[in-house]
């Protein structure tokens, strides 16, 4: 039997954190020195949208 603990804030921050770290590593966008500022959305690129809903609350349903 496994019990599991309840994890703190913090530790929960600290494990997104790195979550999101490893994303980043695994593509980042272009070869950067080490120390540059990086720009989170030269991470890749988004498909145009083809999809369209008919208020903020409809279900989205592609575009015709």
């Amino acid at each position: 039997m496994v019990i599991m603990k309840r994890l703190s804030q913090r530790e929960l921050d600290e494990r997104h954190i790195l979550a999101m770290w490893m994303m980043f590593l695994r593509m980042p966008g272009r070869k950067t020195t080490p120390g540059e500022p990086v720009d989170l959305g030269e991470i890749g690129s988004t498909r145009d949208k083809d999809w369209e809903r008919l208020t903020p609350y409809s279900p989205a349903e592609p575009s015709r």
